[in-house]
């Protein structure tokens, strides 16, 4: 490589490493945002003024306000799949670690409770498994379903070999299956989250306790 492509090289890394900080300074800042006035409230105005910036420069970085939303959509489901990970590993076979899972899943979401509302709205608008999207999507968008579908192929992959080492004897297609648990576990989320400040004095309960009898109930199920 001659001296002068060697320096263009150079250049072009430091412009790309300064591109990518500022867009993560961007997305920090519009996660401030979307958590305090919500998704539909939020404007791009409002994520320009969080950090002095132009509107005009916010369309350096992001195409419009629902590629924003997906690039912070995409930090929650990237912690989400991490955390899984780490959980589809514990257990001795597919329904243990089909079970582990499910505890990552609701922990995650537990301790993270907006990202689960930003992925709720992101599934809403864009999402479902192995969608193919095109090119009008954005980027952010493309990576947020690339992620939730490495997300639904771990729970599909633990279900199938859970039915190949015997532990799952439910004669349901693996899909099916992977769906009705999928809807299950994220159904129960919605509503102890969307009732958080009632479970206790309405229903004599909490969203710990509801997860813990969902899964007794899976148990009962399963085992």
């Amino acid at each position: 490589m001659s001296t002068n492509a060697a320096k263009d090289a150079a250049k072009k890394e430091r412009q790309e490493k300064k591109k990518r900080i500022r867009q993560e300074q961007l997305i920090d800042a519009a996660e401030k945002i979307f958590i305090t006035h919500g998704y539909d409230t939020t404007t791009l105005e409002m994520v320009a003024d969080e950090l002095g910036y132009t509107k005009r420069t916010l369309y350096l970085y992001f195409r419009d306000k629902d590629d924003i939303f997906f690039a912070v959509t995409l930090k929650g489901l990237s912690g989400l799949h991490d955390a899984l990970l780490k959980a589809v590993v514990v257990g001795e076979t597919g329904l243990d670690r089909m079970f582990s899972l499910g505890t990552a899943y609701y922990q995650f979401f537990r301790q993270h409770p907006v990202y689960f509302e930003f992925n709720r709205i992101f599934e809403t608008k864009m999402y479902y498994f192995q969608k193919e999207l095109n090119g009008d999507s954005g980027e952010f968008a493309f990576k947020c379903q690339e992620v939730n579908d490495k997300i639904t192929r771990l729970l599909l992959n633990v279900i199938e070999e859970g039915q190949a080492d015997g532990s799952i004897t439910l004669k349901f297609d693996s899909k099916k299956l992977m769906l009705l648990l999928w809807g299950g576990t994220f159904g129960l989320l919605e509503v102890v989250f969307s009732r958080m400040d009632k479970l206790e004095d309405v229903y004599g309960t909490s969203a710990d306790e509801m997860f813990s009898l969902y899964m007794e109930l899976l148990e009962g199920i399963f085992r």
